[in-house]
């Protein structure tokens, strides 16, 4: 074979050689990505097949964790407890509780494992409204779930005598209470149970379950809050409290206002407390319907609506086969859009009574130091 035979030989060898490469690197490329779709066709069938149920196991997790991460677990709703205080006194007596003995009611409470729970969170609640029973509470793990109320936050005309605050006032963006001390000087800080149990919560955050607060009760027969709201304190003609002098109602409702828009902030439910300090339920349907009508027209307009009432003087409305439409006091009320009746009664505390259309529960009354002792047993 010539030379020219040999090198056109040796140009097509080399020719081929380069083809077969790119073939080979174009079948690689086909392999990688037959490789690949078959990587993610797997993929997609494990994921088919194993997503709902990691969803379902994340679901069972996450109810049984709050918003915070604190893991959370389910409370029998009977272990719900109700402490409801009277207002409290500055300094220690035989007839009120003090904001010392409060608050250290309050360290006892939480050394025993309470926690603040809101109201709302004790039924379940339909779209339409209507209320249905919960058989648990879930609530941090290893605590007991406390419902804690105020049973009249409105302060008589006679505080300094009395030895309880004037008013709730706003003091650098804080609710304090204002108090007159026997000398005539004006003191402000934690002389009741609103500014107590935020300084408490501000040191023991976990204390309050999800922000929850107290419910405070309101009458308006002395005003809201120490402000003297009621339409009567304007003028002498009758008014039973002439003797103190009249007052701008108009500014009084408007400084109350502030106030009440501070505590829903916070997170404290307002109840009603009837109008009158002089009555109870107890008694007869007119005297009753004109006491909600007077609460409505003087209260709502600081407070705003509610649909929590404690009834006062500890006295029911009906008995406990429950309350029915042929109970007028109960229609009354319904009508009025109360749904949560609490209603004191130390014999038989903690009775929980859950229907369509209301929730009833007896509670623990603490209006002395002693109160609070005896209320161990029970708690």
């Amino acid at each position: 074979m010539g030379r020219k035979d040999e090198k056109n030989k040796s140009s097509s060898t080399k020719k081929k050689k380069r083809v077969s490469r790119k073939e080979l690197l174009r079948r690689k490329q086909r392999r990688n990505k037959i490789i690949i779709l078959a990587a993610v066709a797997a993929a997609v069938i494990l994921a088919v097949m194993f997503i709902p149920k990691l969803t379902a196991v994340f679901q069972e997790n996450s109810q049984n964790v709050s918003e915070r991460g604190v893991v959370l677990e389910d409370v029998d709703i009977s272990e719900l407890k109700h402490l409801s205080f009277d207002i409290l006194s500055v300094e220690s007596s035989d007839t009120r509780m003090s904001a010392e003995e409060f608050s250290e009611a309050l360290i006892q409470l939480y050394n025993d494992g309470y926690v603040l729970v809101d109201v709302y969170d004790i039924v379940n609640i339909s779209e339409d409204g209507s209320f249905s029973y919960k058989d648990t509470i879930s609530i941090p793990e290893g605590k007991r779930p406390l419902i804690i109320s105020q049973s009249d936050v409105c302060y008589p005309m006679n505080s300094q005598e009395s030895g309880v605050a004037d008013k709730l006032v706003l003091d650098n963006g804080q609710i304090k209470a204002q108090y007159t001390n026997a000398s005539g000087s004006v003191l402000t800080g934690d002389y009741d149970l609103v500014p107590v149990l935020e300084s408490f919560i501000e040191s023991h955050a976990d204390f309050s379950f999800e922000g929850a607060r107290a419910i405070l009760g309101v009458n308006g027969s002395t005003g809201v809050f120490g402000y003297r709201t009621t339409s009567f304190f304007s003028g002498t003609e009758n008014n039973p409290y002439a003797d103190y002098g009249t007052f701008d109602t108009e500014r009084e409702t408007e400084d109350a206002a502030n106030i009440a828009d501070k505590l829903k902030e916070l997170g404290y439910h307002f109840a009603c407390y009837g109008f009158s300090d002089e009555i109870s339920y107890g008694a007869e349907y007119s005297i009753v319907e004109s006491d909600i009508e007077q609460w409505k027209e003087e209260v709502v307009p600081v407070t705003g609506e509610t649909d929590i009432i404690i009834l006062p003087k500890q006295t029911d409305i009906g008995s406990w086969s429950g309350y029915d439409s042929d109970n007028r006091k109960y229609e009354l009320l319904s009508e009025n859009g109360f749904k949560f009746y609490f209603v004191g009664n130390n014999a038989t505390p903690n009775l929980l009574q859950i229907r369509d259309g209301y929730v009833r529960q007896t509670v623990y009354e603490v209006h002395t130091g002693i109160d609070f002792e005896n209320a161990k047993a029970w708690l």
